[in-house]
């Protein structure tokens, strides 16, 4: 990894991603984060980037499950012109991941691509990237 490049004025993705876009990040995640991000995908591990540019790596042998879901329904808060407002979007559709850390503890991460062909998308991205990688021996359904 030669380092971290800027992505729309407010995110530091990996230099070297395939693929980026921005999402929606639903908690539980790794960093305690729920808001707007940016997801990378690279050779090797998928990074949620958050605006005040942390990062959390999952590694790709340490993912178990990928889903796309229908959040239809979730309501959450948003900034607009600095009033916070409470939004239910129309379409709310994302991409559920399951994966280990240490100790063998599955965590799962969730993010919203609002569309469904998105998130088919992204799931199909992610999946090829653990082919690639041989990580498909670990099991991974979805």
């Amino acid at each position: 990894m030669t380092g971290l490049v800027s992505y729309q004025a407010q995110y530091l993705v990996p230099r070297e991603h395939f693929t980026v876009g921005l999402a929606y990040i639903l908690q539980p995640n790794e960093l305690g984060y729920t808001g707007n991000g940016a997801i990378a995908l690279t050779s090797d591990a998928l990074w949620v980037c958050t605006p005040d540019q942390e990062h959390d790596i999952i590694p790709l042998q340490n993912i178990r499950k990928l889903d796309v879901k229908d959040f239809r329904g979730i309501t959450f808060d948003r900034q607009f012109g600095g009033i916070k407002k409470y939004v239910n979007p129309r379409d709310a559709w994302g991409v559920v991941v399951e994966h280990e850390r240490i100790g063998n503890f599955v965590y799962t991460f969730s993010f919203l691509t609002f569309f469904a062909s998105a998130s088919y998308d992204w799931q199909r991205k992610i999946q090829q990237a653990i082919g690639s990688n041989d990580a498909g021996i670990y099991g991974l359904e979805g």
